[in-house]
């Protein structure tokens, strides 16, 4: 859904009226691209209208009246006007979550034979990998994704494990996907020092995505709360680690995961005007499905101080459990996305499982607002087949392979991976349909 997003800004003002005079005190602010208008009407989208009796006669002047005998008296209405308010319900809003976007080194001649192939300009070209799921991300209100890793800046050579700062042409192949929003924290974010960050970015922002994990200034790190739909919705984002240090006197770039802070900063994104806080959280052990307690302190701690509504979780490159802690919904882990996993053997297959997560959230008339219980698509990535991302509610729908088109290979490739996320999430999250045989 990029651009039909809107960046909120609140403007603090304090009218006094006395004796038909006015005087407003402003605070001015400074519009980022991203900004498209404010938003209007966030309590009801409730309008008047105002009209006048037919009724009432204006303008009249004395008179006299003459002696006469009086039978009978009509007393004329008096002059009112009369006020018609119509209420607007407040539309859900559809979002949609991803895993690890990780540009492995793997990835990259695949991605030079799509550009070589294609004509392109370009060295590489991602954009066919995301084809078979760019529909689904397209269709939500908000899509987000976890991109693990800078980009390479222009004039610099993209480099991948243990440090990664990957080709830039992966920046127009999330937006061709229909990506709105980026998670950006990882332990990769200072790989490329504070000039892939800014790179990273200002590439992003040049498309409309927005992003928060990264940041090019002290302010840019500040929660950002967007207008979506009929709800405005702040997006926060943070990680357990640094593979590598922060260049110095720029620990602003990112943020760790500080329980006091992020609590902090989403009451901070409340007094700007949100309604709803997503928090993405870059945490738990590599390669492992089950969370780590530190990962069920921090979900624990979060959701019970009132102010996150949504936990979204990064990092493991395997799926992780999804739960309601405290009324709140964690997804611990969505895998990966898009990625080479497993490199070797000691990886599990389970790198290469993935999942689309649909959800809705819904503002009452109090601005509270309600998240529905997470629908997952599941997905897997296809490495003999130019690493598409295959969603196999789709792709297993059919009752065989022959049926569906698809080689025998690939078919039972795919049950596998979908035996693998049912194991881990169980039925009651994946969206139903023929494919769960």
């Amino acid at each position: 859904m990029r651009g039909r997003l809107t960046a909120l800004f609140i403007c603090l003002a304090l009218v006094a009226c006395s004796q038909g005079e006015s005087s407003v005190v402003s605070r001015p602010v400074t519009l980022p691209p991203v900004a498209l208008r404010p938003p209007t009407n966030l309590d009801q989208g409730t309008f008047s209208t105002a009209a006048n009796n037919p009724n009432v006669t204006t303008n009249s002047s004395p008179t006299s009246v003459p002696e006469v005998e009086i039978t009978a008296t009509t007393i004329a209405p008096k002059t009112t006007s009369t006020t018609t308010t119509t209420t607007t319900p407040p539309r859900p809003i559809t979002l949609a979550f991803t895993g690890d976007i990780l540009v492995q080194k793997g990835l990259w001649p695949t991605a030079a034979r799509i550009a070589q192939e294609s004509g392109s300009t370009e060295p590489f070209d991602f954009t066919p990998m995301f084809g078979d799921v760019a529909e689904l991300l397209t269709s939500a209100d908000l899509a987000i994704c976890h991109l693990e890793s800078p980009i390479a800046p222009p004039g610099s050579e993209p480099f991948s494990y243990p440090k990664y700062q990957v080709p830039a042409q992966i920046i127009p192949a999330i937006a061709e996907a229909g990506y709105d929003a980026c998670s950006t924290a990882s332990e990769h974010v200072f790989d490329g020092g504070g000039t892939a960050m800014n790179a990273t970015v200002s590439a992003l922002e040049s498309l409309g995505i927005m992003q928060s994990g990264m940041a090019r200034t002290p302010d840019e790190i500040k929660p950002l709360p967007t207008q979506v739909g009929d709800v405005v919705v702040a997006h926060l984002s943070y990680t357990l680690r640094y593979d590598s240090p922060p260049p110095a006197g720029e620990d602003w770039r990112s943020a760790l995961i500080d329980v006091p802070r992020i609590i902090a900063d989403a009451r901070d994104a409340r007094s700007l005007g949100a309604q709803a806080v997503i928090m993405s959280l870059h945490w738990g052990n590599e390669d492992s499905a089950v969370p780590t307690k530190q990962q069920r302190q921090w979900a624990n701690e979060l959701t019970a101080s009132g102010e996150i509504d949504l936990i979204v979780g990064s990092h493991s490159h395997v799926l992780q459990p999804i739960e309601q802690i405290n009324g709140v919904w964690v997804m611990f882990g969505l895998g990966n996305f898009l990625t080479n996993m497993p490199t070797k053997s000691s990886r599990p297959e389970e790198g290469q499982d993935g999942a689309i997560v649909t959800l809705t959230m819904t503002r009452a008339s109090n601005n509270q607002v309600t998240v529905s219980q997470p629908v997952v698509y599941p997905t897997w990535v296809d490495k003999r087949s130019g690493y598409t991302i295959r969603n196999l509610s789709v792709d297993l729908a059919s009752a065989s392979a022959v049926e569906a088109g698809i080689a025998s290979s690939r078919w039972s490739a795919e049950l596998a991976s979908l035996r693998r996320t049912r194991r881990i999430l169980g039925d009651q999250y994946l969206v139903p349909g023929s494919y769960l045989k």
